[in-house]
């Protein structure tokens, strides 16, 4: 994956640095040598910070490797730090170096960290030899912890290292064996090995040349160095005996120029690639239809909710990439912070000694990402034991400092790099000919949300909740046998006739199996009678709250995520009478949301002994003054805002100015920051309102955090919900094995409530989900927003948010799940 100038310079910046302080310190030529790179310490670290140092190429034929690699350690520490740091609040400092894909520049950049820096661990570097290298001349010789991620050579295990180096990587005595055994199932009986002359080289192709002669295969191996301009001589010599594949056991540039020679030449055409050649330089530098559908393996951790939850992470500050030894950069430095916890010290010899402690059974598993990081530091502070489950996989060090590792398997297809399967032992089913997987056409799942019109302020990103679902199940594999999730969607202007006419599109143009909207529940009953329901098109609204829809003829087509107003109008009520309120004025919008939220608050206000006025009003006017006056005839203590935000910020205003009234309460279709700034924040200081909200838990931190990753924060309602409803319908489709409506339809209530294994929003949990359901398990999914159990009427029990405005900002004040709960009181 090629990175760009501005993301190569900014790796030295700590996490979350402005992308402008990057670009004003990348200012220089963007051809000039990238200097070493440092995480910065705090300005007034309440402990000395520990050093961790980091060799990862950023120059030299492994650049391509070194930049994602060392992006990943970084991430290591940010997650470390933002857990609350090791030894009492100690923050992780890294330095990282260039190892120039040289031994001697590995060497010098050791010896600095390790004389200079004063660092208590190094990770990397990254190639066997270099690895080899730093550990002869600096780490074993200075007592000195390294972990190398990536250093697969054989020889590395019996290296006379005094236990001082580590890896997070598997030995190439693994992935030998199943490069044999994957070119024999390809049918290969023959093989040319053209292999780099160093210890990764020279080790993996003796490893394959072993395994494969076992086979009853035959290969003839070829050293050759580094960068050379042409390599026709070994090519000759690789290809003499007419092999049936070229294994390439080399680095992106020197095999980019090999592989193009052969093809140029005629000398060969079918290649086998490996860790080392799994890159997007050398697709580029060959032509992407040179290489269609040829396989390679490379180190690869299965799916996993470590795994998933790592991608991620990374993917959301660095963007996702298809090269090897990134999660288990991640993993080699986070086992040297939760070490430097368990051993109580920096000194890299206790380091070392608590390093498999923390890596190996027993203990309670913990894995990647801040939470559980926090959590693994929080267990080893209270004396428990833990075992790292890492974003690689399990990371259990051997007594030679080895992980067993996993293998995947990968393919090049249309001009990508993509994972074929993962396998953990030998002997596993691998391809049998060199074509890549089918998919299914994908799934259609409309979505209609108000992208203009007095709704819009919540629209476009309750639209991005659908598009966030449709990219988690993607990312989690597809539905059907593989098939991606589209997403249709249509603008429903606030209004039903352009609703109306969006769903009739997605329906008889479109196709989609299912429609996610609209917001309003006027709108969202109107494309029901009108197109869902006739068509047999199951519906899931994630905003429409009007009681009357659960009585609502639609032969169990429509549902939805959000509760109904029959639960917020009585905790409105209790929130009312709860700040002292006896007598209201209620406007509210004229259609379904507003009379079934105004009838539901004044009947439960008036049990209560309140007494309310009601007056309604139609969107979009000018002025509200005689509303306004009908409404305030009585001189209620509140004026409840039942409408929308366009509406209701010229009605409040009119009341602040005229003197009609200055205390109000307000509802889901009022939680709006437009509305605070029509009204002036000050205006509006100290207000309440209530609107569905979930109750905090993984399921709802999980959700927060991916959506804030991919799209930033936002105080609006529903966007949860909407989240909910996309994943539902992903899952009905998978739970019904199809696409048709009706189907998915009958899936809903399966997928959604007990019983069945629970489990979450996020792209691991999906995936987890979806297996699940493909080995005949039945699931119960917690939605973001909360449980999703839907009720005979296709309803929600749901929770209410009782939320204020406080600085100028949306805040939830508690969140209650019935009845008689506590609520402010002033």
């Amino acid at each position: 994956m090629k990175r760009s100038w501005l993301r190569k310079c900014a790796l030295g910046l700590a996490a979350g640095a402005v992308i402008a302080l990057a670009a004003a310190a990348c200012s220089a030529d963007p051809t000039a040598t990238p200097t070493p790179r440092a995480a910065p310490t705090p300005s007034t670290p309440s402990v000395e910070p520990v050093k961790l140092g980091s060799i990862m190429d950023l120059t030299g034929e492994l650049a391509e490797y070194g930049s994602p690699m060392a992006d990943a350690v970084t991430l290591a520490v940010q997650h470390l730090n933002e857990a609350g740091g090791v030894l009492g609040g100690a923050e992780i400092e890294l330095i990282t170096e260039d190892g120039g894909t040289s031994d001697v520049i590995s060497v010098d950049a050791a010896r600095k960290l390790v004389s200079v820096d004063g660092v208590s661990a190094i990770v990397g570097p990254i190639g066997s030899g270099f690895t080899v290298a730093v550990a002869n001349a600096v780490t074993v010789p200075n007592e000195v912890l390294q972990i190398s991620p990536s250093a697969s050579a054989p020889s590395i295990t019996v290296l006379e290292d005094n236990d001082f180096l580590f890896r997070s990587a598997p030995s190439d005595a693994f992935q030998g064996v199943i490069l044999a055994e994957l070119a024999t199932s390809l049918g290969f009986e023959s093989a040319g090995v053209l292999y780099i002359n160093n210890a990764y080289g020279q080790g993996l192709a003796d490893k394959f040349e072993e395994a494969f002669t076992a086979m009853g295969g035959s290969a003839t191996k070829v050293a050759h160095e580094s960068e050379q301009p042409s390599y026709a001589s070994e090519l000759a010599r690789a290809t003499e005996n007419n092999p049936d594949v070229i294994i390439t056991a080399s680095y992106p540039v020197s095999a980019g120029v090999y592989v193009r020679e052969a093809i140029e030449s005629g000398a060969a055409r079918t290649f086998l690639f490996t860790d080392a050649t799994k890159s997007d330089d050398l697709i580029a530098a060959v032509g992407a239809e040179n290489v269609e559908g040829l396989y390679g393996t490379a180190p690869e951790g299965l799916t996993t909710n470590a795994s998933m939850q790592f991608d991620n992470d990374y993917g959301a500050i660095y963007g996702t990439t298809t090269q090897p030894f990134i999660r288990e950069s991640y993993d080699a430095a986070i086992m040297v912070g939760l070490a430097i916890e368990a051993a109580g010290s920096r000194d890299s010899a206790a380091i070392r000694d608590a390093l498999r402690a923390v890596s190996n059974p027993p203990g309670v598993e913990v894995g990647p990402g801040v939470a559980e990081i926090q959590r693994a530091l929080e267990l080893i502070r209270n004396g428990e034991d833990v075992n790292y489950q890492g974003a690689s996989g399990s990371v259990d060090l051997d007594e030679n400092g080895d992980v067993a590792g996993t293998m995947g398997i990968w393919k090049i297809e249309n001009g990508q790099i993509v994972t074929d399967r993962v396998v953990t032992g030998f002997g596993q089913e691998l391809p049998t000919a060199m074509t890549g997987p089918t998919r299914s056409e994908p799934v259609k799942l409309g979505s209609i949300m108000d992208l203009t019109g007095e709704l819009a302020e919540y629209g476009t990103a309750m639209e991005d909740a659908v598009h966030l679902a449709a990219q988690h199940f993607n990312e989690a594999g597809g539905v059907l046998g593989g098939a991606d999730i589209v997403v249709v969607a249509e603008d429903g202007g606030t209004s039903d006739v352009i609703a109306v006419e969006a769903a009739r599109k997605l329906v008889t143009v479109d196709r989609v199996s299912a429609i996610v909207g609209p917001l309003a529940s006027g709108i969202t009953i109107a494309v029901a009678n009108a197109v869902t329901v006739p068509n047999e098109i199951p519906q899931v609204s994630s905003s429409a709250t009007a009681p009357s829809i659960t009585v609502l003829e639609d032969n169990d087509f429509l549902f939805r995520t959000a509760p109904s107003d029959a639960f917020q109008g009585v905790i409105l009520a209790e929130l009312a009478r709860s700040l002292g309120y006896e007598n209201a004025g209620v406007l509210f919008v004229n259609n379904a949301y507003g009379q079934g939220l105004a009838d539901n608050f004044e009947a439960a206000f008036t049990a209560m002994g309140g007494s309310a006025t009601k007056v309604p009003h139609e969107s979009g006017q000018p002025s509200y003054a005689s509303e306004i006056e009908k409404v305030t005839a009585n001189d209620p203590d509140v004026i409840v805002a039942v409408s929308y935000p366009v509406s209701a910020g010229v009605y409040i205003r009119e009341a602040i100015e005229s003197g009609a009234g200055d205390t109000f309460l307000l509802v889901d279709g009022t939680k709006s920051e437009d509305l605070i700034t029509a009204v002036g924040a000050a205006n509006l200081e100290g207000t309440y309102g209530t609107a569905p909200e979930a109750v905090a838990g993984t399921a709802s931190m999980q959700f927060d955090n991916d959506y804030g990753a991919a799209y930033g924060a936002s105080g609006q309602p529903f966007i949860r919900e909407t989240y909910d409803a996309a994943v539902i319908l992903g899952l009905a489709v998978e739970a019904a094995g199809s696409d048709d409506p009706v189907a998915v339809r009958d899936a809903m209530r399966a997928v959604s409530g007990p019983p069945g294994v629970e489990i979450g929003p996020g792209a691991a949990e999906i995936a987890r989900a979806l297996e699940l359901l493909r080995s005949g398990q039945d699931i119960n999914y917690q939605g973001a927003s909360g449980p999703v159990d839907l009720d005979e009427n296709g309803d929600v029990a749901g929770a209410m948010g009782i939320w204020k405005i406080q600085g100028g900002e949306l805040v939830t004040d508690r969140v209650v799940t019935a009845f008689g709960q506590e609520l402010p009181t002033s």
